[in-house]
């Protein structure tokens, strides 16, 4: 089998997470991209099921890693076959126990309804399918990969899929960012793992235990202590892993490129900011509220903006900085293989006007990518954040617009830097002096994410306006 290379001995990280992914039934994994956590399990799950203690694994996971990083991971390691619950074959292999691992991802994990022409039809999912009237399943250990998609207490997969828990042995979430807002986002996590033993069953509880709200009961504040006595109260069932102790790899170099608006562009931007409302060839770009003030400013400095007409959607444009940027760019690293990463769709169709080698991410390609097919590749970080292994001849990141979230930051750039790759990588971020582009960054340096990114990103312009 090609890629086949289950004779390459475990790295050492990748042996500590297999020993106590074998010693522990209930385990929190909360290792950094890029250390090789799918090894880890695989032979996990190889040393359980040689002794016994399991029938095979289920592994729910982000749709493309389902989809592609899981199989790719599978064929690699050897040994073990697998089958998808995304398809009748998958679900037949199931209930037939003939496969080793089933892959579902967590979209199908529960109820899904559709509504067409004012018809609601819920579809069959998961727990439908394969888990009422079971006494017993064959993927007995459950492995939640990227299981931070499942931190809301409020998750409708979650509640439905809590009465059906003990039908599994053993229990393994994965993730690189476990609490990307704050403590209180371990609280599902940890439940779907542990069945509510070490942190509760309610979330109000737990919440009033370890933080204090505003008089009006919205805003929640960590009381001192709590990060601790919630890391000591799960202590036992988590291994915590950071890649700076463990990866090999080249170093990564963070390059900022400055670009600056004309003056009388930076006197658009600040009006547009003071008055939520810009007129830019006779089409009105308006921001109803802050929150959408926000991604306005970033539009603005990306240099397009949506706009509505007769309830129709359009893009009108501003500026093309970016694009002179990002083609500059292309052009100094001698048009080597360079991932770009965008917030807006309208960032991705003027980059592919103006960049006639440029493309669309579709993970289809992923093979002609590694391959250096692809001189420039231009993705949303949520098409591929998670799982994804794009460093075979790329060692060039660009975030066109940054965004706000340190989770998507982070992952995007770990499809790059990461365990095999061979060479020096570097991240480049086109930063509008003066404009949002900085609250953004600075956002991100704080780890914002949600609400509290929202909250940081209105400070944060606040304090840029006042700036001398």
């Amino acid at each position: 089998m090609e890629g086949y290379c289950v004779n390459l001995p475990p790295m050492p990280q990748q042996k500590i997470m297999t020993d106590f992914l074998i010693r522990n039934a209930e385990a929190a994994v909360f290792a950094c991209p890029g250390l090789g956590k799918s090894r880890a399990v695989i032979d996990a799950l190889k040393h359980l099921m040689a002794d016994g203690q399991v029938r095979g694994a289920t592994v729910v996971a982000p749709l493309r890693v389902t989809t592609l990083t899981w199989p790719g991971e599978l064929e690699k390691w050897g040994g073990l076959t697998f089958a998808s619950l995304r398809t009748e074959e998958g679900v037949d292999a199931w209930h037939n126990g003939s496969a080793d691992v089933y892959l579902i991802n967590y979209e199908m994990l529960a109820t899904r309804e559709v509504t067409r022409n004012g018809v609601t039809k819920a579809y069959p999912n998961f727990i439908s399918k394969c888990l009422k009237k079971k006494k017993s399943v064959p993927g007995d250990l459950l492995v939640w990969d990227e299981i931070t998609r499942m931190k809301s207490p409020a998750n409708k997969a979650g509640k439905e899929f809590m009465p059906y828990r003990g039908l599994f042995k053993r229990h393994i979430g994965l993730t690189g960012t476990p609490q990307p807002n704050s403590c209180l986002d371990l609280f599902a996590q940890i439940k779907l793992l542990d069945g509510g033993k070490r942190l509760g069953t309610a979330f109000s509880n737990f919440r009033g235990k370890y933080a204090t709200s505003d008089y009006m009961g919205y805003k929640w504040e960590i009381n001192p202590g709590s990060q601790e006595a919630i890391q000591e109260a799960i202590s036992d069932m988590t291994l915590v892993l950071r890649d700076t102790d463990y990866l090999n790899i080249p170093p990564v170099t963070y390059e900022d490129i400055d670009i600056t608006l004309s003056p009388p562009e930076l006197k658009a931007y600040k009006r547009f900011q003071r008055d939520m409302l810009a007129i830019h060839e006779g089409k009105e770009v308006v921001a109803l509220s802050a929150a959408t003030l926000v991604q306005k400013l970033s539009q603005y400095a990306s240099g397009a903006s949506y706009y509505m007409n007769d309830e129709t959607r359009g893009v009108v444009p501003i500026h093309n900085h970016k694009i002179k940027a990002l083609t500059a760019l292309h052009e100094r690293i001698g048009h080597r293989p360079l991932l770009v990463l965008t917030q807006f769709q309208h960032e991705v169709d003027r980059i592919l006007d103006s960049v006639p080698h440029a493309k669309a991410f579709d993970d289809r390609k992923l093979d002609d990518w590694n391959a250096g097919k692809i001189p420039m590749w231009v993705a949303h970080p949520k098409s591929m954040s998670h799982g994804l292994q794009m460093q075979g001849v790329c060692c060039n990141v660009c975030w066109f617009t940054l965004g706000y979230s340190w989770e998507d930051y982070k992952q995007a750039n770990a499809r790059v830097a990461r365990t095999g790759q061979s060479r020096p990588t570097t991240i480049y971020r086109l930063l509008v002096a003066d404009t949002v582009d900085w609250v953004q960054a600075e956002v991100i340096r704080g780890k914002g994410e949600g609400e509290s990114a929202l909250k940081l990103a209105l400070n944060y312009i606040k304090k840029l306006d006042n700036a001398p």
